[in-house]
């Protein structure tokens, strides 16, 4: 018997789709190819997937839509997208709130000075013509005057190349120009011959491929200037938020992973459609990505990365022919990733080392790279030791009730006055706010702290004040009230909020220690304490160091290095020594399972407070307290 079929029109898109009655909402979306905000994996618990339903059959799955909405917006005819069955044929609004739209997109922090020696190589070559006595086949015609610039390289030239030969050599009166890609330091590959003088630049791209956001730079590999950047949101999202949700979806089988490659494939060649040259001038590509991403763009089973002992299928990735991947740049052109280093410590932090310089360093350096899964390095250049720690989505905003990414309408800045506890917030790209995201949370935890607001465990001081009020999770501060915002609704920061993101910090911060102890150093031993990634470019980071987030060092030794996966695959791109160096930090990097460490789990106990249970950990803090600068 035909299973019984209902039609769902999503706007302001017009998208429609045909689902199976009993199907949920979210399904439905994810079929639209919309993107939806769902921290909770669709379990009905935070409540950021409502939608408004304008007209037709629909049911509810148990008592989620009265927890997390208010019964205003249930009458209005808001729902859990995770939460409500499809019964008939539907017609939805999804409200901005409620989309995963692209963060903003960082520098990603090349040198301003460097030697450029790319793997990509433009030669001019006049090649003597065939005469009658001396009829020398064109190849080897080629081959003779290359050898004169390199006699000690083993020359390649592809079928396709070797297919118009003939008619190249001859187009422009045996003027060419060759295009060559170093494919080891003895063989050069020819990419592509033309005929005279070539015009136009030789493009590299650098691609990061984050769990919610890829990010893609078009560099000049002549002069080694960034030409273009651009971002869009990982469709891999419409499997799940988090990677091991997306490790659950691929393992289940061979179809779903492919599904997962082909997802971040057809992202970057969107990117690369909204680049403003010619696709066939991109000449090489590098990426960098943690390595359950890696391992999902090269279509690599990553069954085992989640379960212990924690193993991944590949660590050094092999480089591969554009064309084999579907990436539509010049066809010959070769594909490299930065290496991985274990399970969860990947390529994007050998793209942060090699940005910051730090395996360089005389003196002992951290390296934070924060987003969903926490990656920090300690080290020099005698050793290297990382650990990753379990962040999750609190500082991207993702669990607070009214918490969203580094979009467009989010909070980024705000300061309280200490008296009055008004806030004065700055809001990104608009007019105002639709939400909080992470470097906005930070901010409001730390001047509620410093008014004498907060308590070191995050509760409420106040209660008698028009800003801070009883909410469905406790006491609540009142950001923003509903005249002042997008969705007419009250911006608030809850108990819930500040307890999620102390237990992130906490995780932060006693991954900091743990390193620190494996080598008898304290923060007093550490020379620069850099920040990376797409969420810790935009920290205060003094107001990070408030909470404990960051340790108490001079903020002068803060230094942000924006997004150094980007800057470090694109540094491969423009000197062929990165590569190798890369591959040397890997193999150096010594990993620190933390999931069983029993002074990771003693020192995250004591950091999930603000700052941290003892004080006297944070001498600048007690400091203010001391003489009246915090009211505490």
């Amino acid at each position: 018997m035909k299973q019984k079929r209902a039609t769902v029109t999503f706007q302001p898109e017009g998208i429609i789709v045909e689902v199976p009655l009993g199907e949920t909402i979210l399904t439905a979306t994810k079929k639209a190819g919309i993107i939806l905000t769902i921290p909770c994996g669709g379990h009905g618990r935070c409540g950021k997937c409502k939608v408004l339903i304008n007209k037709g059959q629909n049911s509810l799955k148990g008592d989620f839509h009265t927890k997390t909405l208010t019964l205003k917006e249930i009458e209005d005819g808001y729902r859990l997208a995770c939460q409500t069955k499809v019964e008939g044929d539907l017609e939805i609004f999804i409200p901005g709130e409620s989309r995963v739209i692209s963060q903003k997109i960082l520098s990603d922090s090349l040198p301003v000075k460097m030697e450029i020696a790319p793997v990509i190589i433009r030669q001019q070559l006049t090649i003597p013509q065939p005469e009658e006595h001396s009829n020398m086949a064109d190849i080897d015609r080629l081959l003779v005057e290359i050898k004169k610039t390199f006699p000690h390289q083993q020359i390649i030239i592809p079928y396709e190349n070797l297919q118009k030969l003939p008619k190249i050599l001859r187009k422009k009166n045996w003027n060419i120009t060759l295009t060559y890609q170093k494919t080891s330091t003895t063989k050069l590959e020819i990419l592509e011959i033309q005929a005279g003088q070539a015009n136009g630049s030789i493009l590299g791209l650098a691609i990061d491929i984050g769990t919610t956001t890829i990010a893609a730079s078009l560099i000049d590999l002549e002069t080694g200037e960034r030409v273009q950047t651009a971002s869009c949101v990982n469709s891999q999202m419409l499997a799940g938020e988090d990677i091991i949700t997306r490790i659950h979806y691929a393992s289940a089988n061979f179809s779903n992973l492919i599904r997962l490659q082909n997802f971040v494939i057809k992202d970057i060649n969107n990117l690369i459609k909204s680049f403003d040259c010619k696709p066939r001038q991109i000449k090489a590509l590098t990426l960098a990505a943690n390595t359950v991403m890696t391992h999902l763009f090269f279509g690599i089973d990553p069954s085992y990365i989640w379960r212990e002992p924690y193993t991944p299928a590949v660590s050094q990735f092999p480089t591969i022919q554009a064309d084999r991947l579907g990436i539509k740049i010049h066809p010959l052109s070769k594909v490299r990733a930065l290496p991985c280093v274990s399970s969860y410590v990947g390529g994007d932090i050998i793209g942060d080392i090699l940005v910051s310089g730090l395996h360089q360093k005389d003196k002992p350096s951290i390296i934070v790279d924060i987003g969903t899964n926490g990656e920090i390095v300690l080290g020099c250049r005698s050793w290297l030791l990382s650990c990753s720690v379990p962040a999750g989505p609190a500082l991207e905003g993702a669990e607070a009730k009214c918490g969203m990414r580094a979009t467009m309408g989010a909070i980024e800045r705000v300061t309280i006055n200490p008296e009055t506890l008004e806030p004065t917030f700055n809001i990104i790209s608009a007019e105002k706010p639709l939400g909080i995201c992470g470097s906005g949370l930070i901010d409001l935890i730390a001047e509620l702290f410093q008014a004498g607001t907060l308590t070191k465990a995050g509760r409420f001081t106040v209660r008698d004040h028009s800003r801070i009020r009883k909410g469905v999770h406790g006491l609540e501060y009142l950001v923003a009230n509903k005249e002042e915002t997008i969705t007419q609704q009250d911006i608030v920061l809850t108990e819930r909020d500040i307890s999620n993101l102390l237990r992130t910090k906490g995780a932060f911060y006693a991954g900091y220690v743990t390193l620190l102890k494996s080598f008898n150093l304290t923060f007093q031993d550490v020379d620069t304490f850099y920040v990376a990634g797409g969420f810790g470019d935009s920290i205060n980071a003094k107001n990070a160091r408030t909470i404990g987030l960051y340790p108490d060092i001079p903020l002068e030794k803060i230094k942000s290095i924006g997004n150094g996966a980007l800057g470090g695959a694109g540094l491969t791109l423009l000197s062929e020594k990165f590569i190798d160096t890369a591959k040397r930090i890997a193999k150096s990097l010594t990993n620190i399972e933390l999931s069983k460490n029993y002074d990771f789990m003693d020192e995250y106990t004591l950091a999930s407070f603000i700052p941290h249970t003892h004080l006297d950990y944070f001498p600048t803090v007690q400091k203010l307290i001391e003489t009246g600068g915090i009211k505490y």
